[in-house]
């Protein structure tokens, strides 16, 4: 039941700069606006055409982030990384005071990585914040991205850290921004280290998050995916063929070979290969292919995922809630940590069969796209779980949140 009001609410978003964490937010724009609402969505330049249609007023901003991510492995990889974070979480903030000069949202949603400029001007206007996970959530230390994973060397600590010349610098550079527009360094620190959003959602589902058995506060909300937003264009399979997806995501660091071996292994008469090999290899690294094999840097899965019979990827969670939307079953192949959890649930709940990276072979690929496209069984659980999802409405029991939080003040 929508707890909207006759009043209009103004409700600032800030995302972070990769499709997964923009497009599971588009739908909560959809629904607010439908509400009466106005949203003023902050986002990285390179990304803005994706919220373009949504309702909202959209602000860009320069960004430099990364992509793809690279290696975050050594002391210099991670200060790297934290840079990198550092300066994308306060690229919006002159954008934002300066778009809200007159009159301040009243309140701010943003993703679980994009925290800075979201906690400063909170802090500034004395507004609540609702921050969104687009992967899992734990309660005693918000989960980071799945793409900048703690290193596991053993060389990486705080005093390493804290002693690195360029991580100083940085922060130095950004106390004397900040200091600029108000914040002195006590204050700026404080900030930036509380955790004090009013309300977290995450993206997951709820049957698929790490200790699902278990009670959440109610401040930690498992809303689900919504549907993903009509892709432009069309894609269908030749006659009498079923697709079967290959994927690691848009910016996983693998290796043409990965998709050789896949090729190699599911290529058939009654099928169409659909390859997306992602920003870190170039199609024509994949060599020559089979008949009724295709590669392409990419192309959107909510095209080929209706007409699939099977989806082998690297368990990201927006991957797993596309497959899941259109009840494909999966093969999955975990890069990290993040993928790790949903692989390890997918195999437990009996919704696909996992494979670990270095054990992909043609015979692996294709034992393993047969266990699951040969038991109608696996089908059957995704289409069940897809329903249960969807009577859940993801986008208005987030939109409900987003309301309830609002200040009474400003109702």
């Amino acid at each position: 039941m929508s707890l909207s009001s006759p009043v209009r609410r103004h409700y600032a978003f800030f995302s972070f700069p990769g499709i997964g964490h923009v497009r599971p937010t588009l739908p909560i724009v959809h629904e607010l606006v439908a509400r009466g609402h106005r949203v003023t969505y902050f986002v990285a330049d390179r990304l803005a055409h994706l919220v373009a249609g949504s309702g909202a007023e959209v602000v860009e901003y320069f960004s430099e982030f990364p992509e793809p991510v690279g290696e975050v492995r050594t002391v210099d990889e991670t200060a790297r990384m934290l840079i990198d974070l550092m300066r994308e979480g306060l690229a919006p903030l002159h954008g934002a005071l300066e778009a809200f000069a007159e009159q301040p949202p009243d309140l701010i949603v943003h993703d679980d990585n994009s925290t800075h400029t979201a906690r400063l001007l909170a802090h500034r206007w004395n507004l609540p914040l609702v921050r969104l996970y687009p992967h899992f959530y734990t309660i005693d230390e918000p989960a980071g991205d799945p793409q900048t994973e703690q290193p596991d060397d053993g060389e990486v600590t705080a005093a390493s850290l804290g002693a690195h010349a360029g991580l100083i610098a940085a922060g130095e550079r950004m106390f004397a921004d900040l200091a600029a527009l108000g914040y002195d360094r006590e204050t700026a620190l404080s900030v930036l280290r509380c955790e004090d959003a009013a309300s977290n959602l995450s993206f997951a589902p709820r049957f698929l998050q790490p200790g699902a058995d278990e009670d959440l506060p109610d401040r930690f909300l498992c809303i689900g995916p919504s549907p993903d937003p009509v892709p432009e264009g069309s894609w269908e399979p030749p006659a009498g063929r079923a697709a079967i997806l290959v994927s690691l995501g848009t910016s996983a660091k693998t290796s043409p070979e990965f998709f050789r071996r896949c090729a190699l292994a599911l290529a058939a008469e009654d099928r169409q290969v659909v390859l997306t090999v992602g920003g870190r290899v170039d199609p024509a690294e994949v060599g020559e292919l089979p008949d009724g094999v295709e590669v392409h840097q990419w192309l959107p899965h909510a095209l080929v995922l209706p007409h699939a019979s099977a989806y082998v990827g690297s368990a990201g969670l927006n991957s797993f809630n596309s497959a899941l939307r259109w009840h494909v079953p999966l093969v999955s192949v975990p890069l990290t940590l993040e993928q790790e959890a949903t692989a390890s649930r997918v195999d437990e709940l009996g919704l696909g069969v996992r494979l670990d990276f270095d054990d992909v072979t043609p015979e692996s690929v294709r034992q393993a796209v047969s266990t699951i496209t040969s038991d109608p069984a696996y089908a059957e659980r995704m289409r069940r779980m897809s329903e249960t999802i969807d009577a859940e409405n993801a986008a208005s029991r987030a939109a409900d949140e987003i309301e309830f939080q609002t200040p009474v003040a400003v109702r």
